[in-house]
């Protein structure tokens, strides 16, 4: 089942991407406790509803009025919990996985602000194995002529 709790959360982020979990994931959303339960019993739903029919599940998805709802609650939670989410509809075994991930970011204010959380999300991952310190490091020794310390002679 996808755990929405704020722990498992940060616990299956730490495990897909040390990185990633660094950065400030949680939204003011997340702190709600009304929120928190409302997401916790949708976890569970979502869990249920796949194990007693996957088929129907994809399909009531990528409904039209679904997907609406399904986009708004994505763009509303925390980042961390947006990726758990869009993580278990690729992985949970559903048919038409493409299909469900496709409607959850898809055309709209919250499908484009879901997708514009993402390319940002990569931008940074990319921009800190790029900078990382032991790459600017090995850089840096790469530069100094040899037999010099500090870059000076």
């Amino acid at each position: 089942m996808p755990d929405l709790s704020p722990t498992a959360v940060a616990d299956w982020l730490r495990e897909r991407d040390p990185d990633v979990a660094t950065l400030p994931l949680l939204g003011p959303i997340d702190a709600d406790p009304a929120v928190l339960r409302t997401m916790l019993r949708l976890g569970e739903l979502l869990e249920q509803a796949r194990a007693n029919d996957a088929e129907r599940l994809s399909a009531r998805l990528r409904h039209p009025a679904t997907a609406v709802n399904l986009r708004a609650a994505l763009a509303q939670s925390g980042m961390a919990r947006r990726l758990r989410l869009l993580d278990w509809f690729g992985d949970a075994g559903l048919p038409e996985r493409n299909a469900v991930l496709a409607v959850a970011m898809g055309a709209g204010p919250d499908g484009d602000f879901v997708r514009a959380e993402l390319q940002a999300l990569q931008r940074r991952a990319l921009l800190a194995r790029i900078y990382a310190p032991e790459r600017i490091q090995m850089l840096l020794a790469a530069c100094q002529p040899e037999g010099m310390t500090g870059g000076r002679e």
